[in-house]
């Protein structure tokens, strides 16, 4: 997950392996990748919709990367648990305007859901 060349792959791979161990190798990967790579990660783990990564999800809102912050919206949004839209609105409570809409958006999407 860490390697720029190979980390699309496994993510591919991930996001379609059952079980919680794929999932936690996704989290477990999020904090130590380049910032380019956090946000396919964040939405590999959007796409398997992990609830249990709500809480790893959360601090990327507020962090110094814009990008990676709209990443974790949006993967908040794809998860659509109650937690997720807990966080969202949270957040949406204090965000800065250019964030705000990001979590706005991650609230529909999981209301879509």
């Amino acid at each position: 997950l860490g390697d720029a060349k190979l980390s699309h792959y496994a993510r591919f791979a991930l996001e379609n392996i059952p079980g919680p161990e794929a999932a936690a190798a996704l989290r477990d990967a999020l904090p130590t990748a380049a910032p380019e790579l956090q946000r396919g990660i964040l939405a590999s783990i959007g796409a398997r919709r992990d609830a249990d990564s709500v809480e790893a999800l959360q601090p990327h809102l507020q962090g110094p990367d814009a990008q990676i912050a709209e990443a974790a919206a949006a993967a908040l949004g794809r998860i659509g648990s109650a937690d997720s839209i807990r966080a969202l609105a949270t957040f949406l409570v204090d965000a800065p305007s250019d964030r705000a809409a990001w979590a706005g958006e991650g609230i529909i999407a999981a209301a879509q859901h």
